[in-house]
């Protein structure tokens, strides 16, 4: 594995090769130009450089200290995590597909391929209304 980080920027970027193919992951926490905003995101794209690569994605929520316990709940938009005042989504491209959806997190394998992108983003916000934006392929 390599990783950088893009000059200038919070922009990480770690390129795994295995036997079967290599693949690109870019990494950041995004906001807009308008400043802090009231949700954060950590998004992840994945990029397919060269053959295949089986992947894992695992989101999997704490409980600050066991003083919490998260719970989700199935919404028109995806599901939506709860720990206390803290609310969280996972947001996929529509290629991705979270296998195992639990209380405490999801889990899902899936396969990327040599010139597939692919996007996975968490948004959390807290005591606010968790806004749910599109998946943009950037």
């Amino acid at each position: 594995m390599t990783r950088q980080y893009r000059k200038n920027s919070n922009v990480l970027e770690r390129v795994y090769e295995t036997a079967t193919g290599k693949v690109r992951i870019t990494e950041s926490v995004n906001s807009t130009l308008a400043g802090r905003l009231p949700w954060n995101e950590l998004a992840r794209r994945l990029e397919g450089l060269s053959g295949s690569v089986l992947m894992t994605l695992r989101m999997e929520i704490g409980t600050a200290g066991a003083t919490r316990s998260p719970w989700k709940m199935e919404t028109s938009h995806g599901t939506v995590w709860h720990v206390g005042s803290l609310q969280l989504m996972l947001r996929l491209s529509d290629d991705l597909q979270p296998g195992n959806v639990r209380d405490d997190g999801a889990e899902s394998q899936f396969t990327v391929h040599q010139t597939q992108r692919l996007l996975a983003a968490v948004l959390v916000t807290e005591n606010e209304t968790l806004a749910v934006p599109t998946i943009a392929r950037h």
